[in-house]
């Protein structure tokens, strides 16, 4: 079975949202960088829509899986302690919704959500590559990051063009060729 797997990358901003697809059966990635995560203190995954239900809490010695996610989430913060992500194995329909990342980075709470859609298991989604991972979905609030160059490299192109065609016209004029 392909292992169809759909990354996020969570960010640090208090609120930020980042909108994930996956396939029913297959895995889901939801990133949560914590480098500067205060390790006396808690970090957990909820989901928060359609219902609120815990994925993983970790405190200072102990871990707690949800009933619906336990044998389902891999965790990687004991290989790297700055990493708080989470793989969601062997999705299931239940499992679309919004999910949140919480931790203390000094005194303050952070966090960030995931949005994970799903597909069905006898398709691929339209994003995804040849090798069975999904990438994130373009994120419209940006587009002006893209476009703006974008805009004044024609701009500066167009404006070159036009001297160089204003200077062919100067030059095949019958007076200057004299």
């Amino acid at each position: 079975m392909k292992l169809f797997l759909a990354v996020a990358a969570a960010l640090f901003v208090s609120g930020e949202e980042t909108n994930i697809t996956a396939v029913l059966g297959g895995d889901a990635l939801l990133i949560c960088l914590c480098s500067e995560r205060n390790v006396d203190e808690q970090f957990k995954w909820q989901m928060e829509k359609p219902k609120m239900m815990l994925v993983f809490k970790k405190e200072v010695g102990e871990k707690e899986f949800g009933v619906a996610f336990k044998d389902r989430v891999e965790i990687f913060y004991d290989k790297d302690s700055s990493n708080c992500s989470v793989r969601l194995i062997s999705i299931v329909a239940e499992d679309e919704g919004q999910y949140r990342c919480s931790f203390y980075v000094q005194q303050q709470y952070k966090k960030s959500f995931v949005n994970l859609s799903l597909h069905g298991s006898d398709t691929e989604p339209e994003n995804s590559t040849s090798e069975g991972w999904t990438m994130p979905q373009y994120d419209r609030r940006y587009h002006y990051l893209i476009t703006i160059p974008l805009m004044l490299l024609l701009g500066f192109s167009l404006f070159l063009w036009n001297r160089w065609k204003v200077s062919q016209d100067f030059v095949t004029q019958p007076e200057f060729l004299i």
